[in-house]
């Protein structure tokens, strides 16, 4: 028999994540590179014994009692425990370091809790298969005058979106385009909007590049408006297209606020260096884009994340402080998996008298 696969369940002292209404690809590493002094400690078979003077926590364990025909476990009734010596056994099943089994209220994707009463946790190790990208959560300030390589002070309009010199108009809606040969031009009069990595459905990974360009102005045109493009191509030959616009216009008015009250805009047939990724939702949200003055002229990119999965094999398990469990993958992708606390006042069916510390126990029917 293989060795078994032990791997240690850290504390920390990060609140466990509400997801109610996230996306299901939750991003715990945004949350360590928030606080990169915080560890889950859940990394391949690493040993970590983290010092800590939190409140023991409180598990619901039971006992194996016997075997199946199959060879299946069969379990005791579950009992309270502070045990959190706890590890993954080569079957799945997450183990305290007397070998009683841990239970816990499993969750879906979201973060939902799927029922009310606890069940003995089996974690599998499958891989996750790969995820299409179908959403980009983008925010952004762009400054009220950009300061492009074609941009002057006191030339009206000079950071405007010059139309006249390209071989298609790239400001024409739902079919705005930057050939090869315009792309120059075109950075000249664009901003840089910063990138995010998207996935196709096979899994294949590509950088959605973005760009903005000021299309309008009080001045010219009555309201201060822009275009986002994303590039299709890095290295585009002449008539090829370089740059494409998403097809939305935005405005904003005087106070730097967005006219359109919707959080959201749909980009259409997303393809980028012969990679199609289909229909993306660029997602920003209430005072999620603004027009506020900025010294440098540039845009500041608040929040670029996207959904989506290369797909990746098992790579272990950990825990927050409020003993949420989590199933992290190769690629980075990370899942909740199951709530494994219970609290002092809590009640779950089932359960009997405290095995450490009968004094806060009680017995439940």
């Amino acid at each position: 028999m293989k060795e078994a696969l032990i791997m240690r369940l850290m504390e920390t002292f990060i609140s466990a994540p509400d997801l109610r209404g996230a996306p299901s690809a939750y991003d715990l590493d945004a949350e360590l590179r928030a606080d990169p002094e915080l560890s889950y400690g859940w990394r391949g078979d690493d040993l970590i014994d983290d010092d800590y003077t939190a409140t023991p926590a409180m598990f619901l364990v039971a006992d194996q009692s016997g075997v199946s025909v199959r060879g299946e476990p069969h379990f005791g009734a579950p009992r309270r425990s502070h045990d959190d010596n706890l590890a993954l056994s080569e079957d799945g099943y997450l183990i305290n370091s007397r070998g009683q089994f841990v239970l816990g209220l499993a969750l879906d994707a979201d973060g939902r809790r799927l029922g009310s009463q606890p069940e003995i946790l089996r974690i599998t190790a499958e891989p996750v298969p790969p995820s299409a990208t179908d959403w980009v959560v983008y925010r952004a300030n762009l400054p009220s005058f950009p300061l492009t390589a074609n941009a002057e002070f006191d030339i009206t309009d000079s950071e405007l979106l010059d139309k006249t010199p390209y071989a298609r108009d790239p400001a024409a809606q739902g079919s705005g385009i930057v050939l090869g040969d315009d792309r120059v031009k075109f950075l000249a009069r664009s901003l840089s909007g910063g990138s995010v990595t998207v996935f196709a459905r096979e899994g294949v990974q590509v950088s959605l590049v973005l760009r903005w360009a000021k299309v309008g102005s009080l001045r010219s045109s009555g309201c201060e408006s822009w275009n986002l493009f994303y590039r299709t191509r890095r290295d585009p030959r002449g008539g090829e297209v370089a740059w494409k616009n998403c097809g939305h216009t935005l405005t904003f008015e005087a106070d730097g606020r967005l006219t359109t009250t919707a959080n959201s805009i749909p980009v259409f047939d997303v393809t980028v260096d012969g990679v199609r990724l289909g229909n993306i939702s660029l997602i920003f949200g209430a005072g999620g884009i603004t027009q506020f003055a900025d010294r440098t002229g540039l845009v500041k990119v608040l929040e670029a994340r996207a959904n989506g999965s290369a797909g990746g094999a098992f790579a272990g398990i950990s825990m927050s402080s409020r003993g949420r469990l989590f199933a992290h993958y190769t690629d980075g992708f990370s899942r909740p998996v199951a709530d494994v606390h219970l609290a002092e006042d809590e009640i779950w069916n089932g359960t009997s008298e405290p095995e450490l510390k009968p004094d806060l126990g009680r017995r439940v029917a």
